[in-house]
């Protein structure tokens, strides 16, 4: 089966969430650079593997008008790991356009499974080779196709939700896998999924411009057909605040060479 990353870029404008928070891991640049690093370490390591031999893997940037700067880097930095990628530029600006862009060429151009990675997650030496062997695992134990979601959020673990939030627990390569009904856009599914479930994908590409969508209508919907699955511990970082980054992961294992 071929595997497609489609890594999300955009260092037009500085990383913001609610409330006005800045993020405080360094500029949209810089936080981009780290985590398409860290990509490129964990696509080398799978790659290495039987899995990767067995399931090609291919890299696309789906840009949103990022700086030339940015770009050039990438560029460096993939030809230094002999990656290479496709690079692709939305036509207009802002998340939804980009979400579209990426849903609308996985949708017309590729097959396989479709790994949507966002540019402010930080992912481990593993996570690419420990995310596909989970969705063979986990789809063969459901006898359904399964979603795989990278990270294991610390709020999952807090009192936000009540009842506490519920979750049945299997067995993966190095760690166990839990269930969520919950995600971000840091999502791998197949092509089957994307394109049964178009009409929830399709509305998320307004997540920004209509205040009235979120991942809750949109594709947390899709977790009630198709399971989904996260590590415990964590494969990745959500790289935005001291509060979104998961437990047992020490930042000390992204220190910059």
């Amino acid at each position: 089966m071929n595997v497609n990353i489609l890594f999300r870029s955009c260092d037009r404008v500085n990383a913001f969430s609610g409330g006005g928070r800045v993020r405080p891991f360094g500029s949209k640049q810089e936080i981009t650079l780290k985590c398409f690093k860290f990509l490129l370490k964990s696509i080398r390591h799978y790659e290495a593997t039987n899995q990767g031999n067995n399931n090609p893997l291919s890299l696309y940037v789906v840009d949103d008008h990022s700086s030339e700067e940015l770009l050039v880097q990438m560029a460096s930095m993939a030809e230094e790991n002999d990656i290479k990628f496709k690079l692709i530029k939305t036509k207009e600006k802002g998340n939804g356009y980009s979400l579209k862009t990426c849903y609308e060429y996985c949708r017309d151009e590729l097959d396989g499974l479709l790994f949507y990675c966002e540019d402010d997650y930080l992912m481990t030496e593993t996570t690419v080779d420990e995310c596909v062997d989970a969705y063979f695992r986990l789809k063969l134990i459901s006898n359904n196709e399964v979603c795989i979601h990278p990270v294991d959020y610390p709020d999952r673990y807090h009192s936000k939700y009540t009842p506490i939030y519920p979750a049945f627990i299997f067995l993966g390569k190095n760690r166990h896998w839990r269930t969520v009904a919950h995600t971000t856009g840091t999502i791998m599914i197949s092509k089957e999924v994307l394109v049964d479930q178009w009409d929830k994908y399709e509305k998320l590409t307004n997540y920004g411009v209509d205040p009235a969508v979120t991942e809750a209508n949109t594709i947390n919907l899709v977790y009630e057909k198709y399971p989904c699955f996260s590590p415990i511990p964590t494969l990745a970082h959500h790289y935005q605040f001291p509060d979104t980054l998961s437990p047992f992961l020490e930042l000390t294992v992204f220190d910059e060479d």
